[in-house]
C-alpha cells in the first residue's frame, strides 16, 4: 500500500484555494464535481496527520476498518500511519471539503505525543457545534497571518500554534466524540519515538530488535518502558497495527491471502495464516466471511 508524502496529497487533490508553507503544512479548501474522478478512493496512507473538515456535501470516509459517514460540519483526524479511504458520499452532487496537513518534520517540531493522539481521536469523527466551527475558522486565520509574514522561524511560529490547537482539538473531542476516552498513558520522548516508529514501519518490520536498535535500547529496557508507560507491552503495539492492516485487506480487498501476505512482507501465506490466527482466534477465511472487527 502506497504512502504519500504531503506533496504527493496535494499533487492529488483538485486545484484548491489555501495556505501553505512548503510540502511541511498547508489548508485547502476543495470543492468537488459531481462524478469527478477521486483518486483517494483507493487505499493509502500519509506521512503525517491530516484533518478534514466537510464545509458542503456528504463524503464517504474509511480510517482503518472504521466507515465514517461525513455531512456538513463534520470533523475527522487522519494520524501518522492511518490508512483511509475517500470518496462522494453521492456522486451526483457536489461537495466542499477544507484539508489540513502537517508533515511528521513538522509534527515531530511540535513534539507531537502519537500515543496521547491514539486515545484521544480513538473514534476519528466528530460533528461540531457553533462554538467550534468558529474556532476552526479562528486558527485558519492565524496560520494564513504566520505564513503570509513569512520569516525564518515560520516554521517554528507555527509548531507553536499548532500545539495551542491540538489542546484545543483534545477538549473537542472529550466533549463530542461518541467513543472517546482518555487513558492513563505516560507520554515521553521514548514512547512517542517508538508509537511513530511502529506506525510508520510495521509492515517491514514485526521484530522488537529492529525498533530497540532505531532507538539506541535493549529489547528488554524498551519493552519494559513501553508496558509500565501504555499498559501494553511493545510487542502488542506491533502486533496491533499489524493485525489491523490484515484485516484491511481481507475486508476492502479481494485479494488472495497469499498476495496479502507478499504486500505485508510475509514469507509465505501460511506464516500469515498462523499469525493472523494465534492473535484474532480466527483463520483469514473467516474474518473475511464474517467481515467484523
Amino acid at each position: 500500500m502506497r504512502t504519500l508524502s504531503l506533496g504527493d496529497l496535494r499533487r492529488f487533490l483538485p486545484d484548491a484555494v489555501g495556505i501553505a508553507q512548503g510540502d511541511d503544512f498547508f489548508i485547502l479548501d476543495i470543492s468537488f464535481r459531481p462524478g469527478q474522478d477521486l483518486r483517494l478512493v483507493y487505499p493509502c496512507r500519509f506521512e503525517g496527520m491530516v484533518t478534514l473538515y466537510c464545509i458542503k456535501g456528504s463524503f464517504q470516509l474509511t480510517i482503518g476498518l472504521e466507515d465514517y459517514p461525513v455531512q456538513a460540519n463534520d470533523f475527522a483526524v487522519s494520524l501518522p500511519g492511518d490508512i483511509i479511504r475517500f470518496a462522494l458520499g453521492d456522486e451526483r452532487k457536489s461537495g466542499k471539503i477544507r484539508i489540513m496537513a502537517i508533515s511528521d518534520r513538522l509534527l515531530n517540531e511540535m513534539d507531537f505525543d502519537m500515543p496521547w493522539a491514539q486515545h484521544v481521536f480513538h473514534y476519528r469523527r466528530i460533528h461540531v457545534n457553533t462554538y467550534y466551527k468558529v474556532l476552526i475558522n479562528h486558527f485558519r486565520d492565524i496560520f494564513r497571518t504566520a505564513i503570509i509574514g513569512r520569516h525564518e522561524e515560520t516554521l517554528k511560529s507555527l509548531s507553536y500554534m499548532l500545539r495551542s490547537m491540538n489542546i484545543e482539538l483534545a477538549h473537542m473531542w472529550q466533549e463530542m466524540a461518541p467513543d472517546t476516552r482518555l487513558k492513563g498513558i505516560q507520554s515521553s520522548p521514548l514512547t512517542d519515538t517508538f508509537v511513530t516508529l511502529v506506525a510508520r514501519h510495521h509492515v517491514e518490520h514485526r521484530d522488537l530488535q529492529f525498533y530497540a536498535e532505531r532507538m539506541q535500547l535493549t529489547p528488554k529496557y524498551l519493552s519494559a518502558a513501553i508496558a509500565q508507560a501504555s499498559g501494553q507491552s511493545a510487542v502488542d503495539w506491533i502486533t496491533n497495527y499489524v493485525i489491523l492492516e490484515i484485516k484491511y485487506y481481507l475486508k476492502h480487498t479481494r485479494l488472495p491471502v497469499k498476495e496479502i501476505a507478499y504486500e505485508l512482507n510475509f514469507d509465505n501465506q501460511m506464516n500469515l495464516y498462523r499469525y493472523f490466527r494465534r492473535h484474532t482466534g480466527m483463520t483469514p477465511s473467516e474474518y473475511r466471511e464474517r467481515g467484523t472487527l
